[in-house]
């Protein structure tokens, strides 16, 4: 598994001389990037008319024949493109890698123009550079990062709430690999993005069969249920995170109708200063209230020893919702953490087919639309008369949540083409094996 960190990294001996070194760096790489983008995708294009000339061809062998007719692989062809330009070549090359990858990886969705082709500007352009020949050293207590021979770094980890200096030690050590990272420059200070490739430990895991059901939820932004039945004690932070929210919706609506007769030459950057700087805390609190939620998930699975998670596919939510905490909340960003903190763990992920989780009652199994409450949808009341629960106010999200738990759970998601082809052939072996019980 690879991670990011991002550490702040200050430069050792004259810090104007190398802060502006960097920034010519900076500029330079963002018209390398966009000249490697433009001659990457036309030799993947140009790869793909070749291979459908030549369909006898594996790809060994389409790669081989490309080659020898163009001089250089496709790969090649993208580094080749960076040559021209004065740039070390530990970061031609580590813009080349990044792209390569990205490019090649993503060409079906460009090819069907489901993507636009990435491009870059010079105020945002990171300095990507390769692992190799980048060493990190600790000398009393101090961790230096030599970029180059004249380029050399001091990190500093501040109060290192993110045990950083932990993580760099055994990178130091070898005990996890150093991928190749970028350096970012944020106004006055600079940034090391090192990447690092571990093994995620596994957790002991006593019942495979058991499952946490997890259902975003008006309630609560998530509502946690096991398969088994038993209780499990809610992340309750709903209130907190909508008032939040809603203070900083009144801030940029004030602010907005405010601007609107502002005045003056100083141009609209100057003027979109603070509704830019709300905008920006309250993308960071809900990237941070997200972080703690899945964290809590996690920490749950490694207390419980529970070994799987099942989550709703939550592909086109907003479609036909009303519910302003639906539409304002990055449920997707929330899903990526708490997948890929499982990921670490050796936690498997499944998705589950959102449809009536709501309107079932995870009892008796029936669906009713009328069991949820019109007025207030965090009440469910079950109204089949055989049912133990008929009668009996529950709340929505954990009814939806035991029902999430207990659900046939893909490891694709449902809705996606391979979770399409995954279902299918999940309902074929279900048709194999009742034919086989019958003979």
């Amino acid at each position: 598994m690879i991670k990011t960190r991002k550490i702040e990294i200050i430069p050792v001996g004259d810090k104007k001389e190398i802060t502006q070194t960097l920034k010519n760096w900076s500029e330079l790489s963002c018209q390398v990037a966009n000249e490697v983008v433009r001659k990457t995708v036309f030799n993947i294009l140009r790869f793909e008319d070749f291979r459908k000339e030549n369909p006898e061809l594996n790809l060994e062998q389409a790669n081989k024949m490309y080659k020898e007719k163009y001089g250089l692989s496709v790969r090649a062809l993208s580094y080749d493109a960076t040559k021209k330009y004065e740039l070390p070549s530990i970061i031609r090359g580590g813009i080349s890698n990044l792209l390569y990858k990205t490019l090649n990886t993503e060409k079906n969705n460009i090819l069907k123009n489901k993507i636009s082709i990435p491009s870059f500007t010079k105020d945002k352009m990171p300095i990507f550079f390769l692992s190799a020949n980048t060493p990190i050293e600790k000398k009393d207590d101090i961790v230096f990062f030599k970029l180059m021979k004249n380029v050399v770094f001091k990190l500093n980890f501040g109060r290192d709430r993110s045990n950083n200096m932990s993580i760099i030690d055994k990178i130091i050590s070898g005990e996890y690999k150093f991928c190749d990272s970028s350096i970012t420059l944020v106004k006055n200070k600079i940034f090391l993005n090192i990447s690092f490739e571990f093994e995620s430990q596994k957790i002991v895991v006593e019942n495979p069969e058991l499952f946490l059901g997890i259902d975003l939820g008006i309630n609560r932004p998530i509502t946690m249920a096991r398969s088994d039945g038993q209780y499990v004690r809610q992340i309750d932070l709903g209130n907190c995170m909508l008032e939040a929210r809603f203070q900083f919706q009144n801030r940029r609506k004030s602010l907005s109708k405010g601007l609107r007769f502002a005045k003056g030459g100083h141009g609209r950057n100057e003027k979109m200063k603070k509704l830019d700087n709300i905008r920006n805390k309250e993308h960071n609190f809900i990237e941070t209230m997200n972080h703690k939620i899945s964290k809590n998930v996690i920490d749950y699975c490694k207390e419980q020893k529970i070994g799987r998670i099942k989550m709703e596919d939550i592909t086109g939510i907003t479609k036909d919702k009303n519910e302003y905490f639906f539409k304002s909340w990055p449920y997707y960003q929330l899903q990526t953490m708490i997948k890929y903190k499982a990921d670490e763990c050796g936690i498997v992920v499944e998705y589950v087919d959102p449809k009536n989780t709501s309107k079932k009652c995870h009892c008796c199994g029936e669906i009713n639309e009328d069991s949820r409450d019109k007025i207030d949808v965090s009440k469910y009341t079950c109204l089949n008369l055989k049912c133990d629960l008929f009668g009996k106010t529950q709340d929505a999200d954990i009814n939806a949540a035991k029902n999430i738990s207990v659900s046939e759970g893909f490891t694709e998601k449902p809705k996606s083409k391979k979770g399409r082809i995954e279902t299918w052939k999940k309902k074929q072996k279900n048709i194999e094996e009742s034919l086989t019980e019958l003979v």
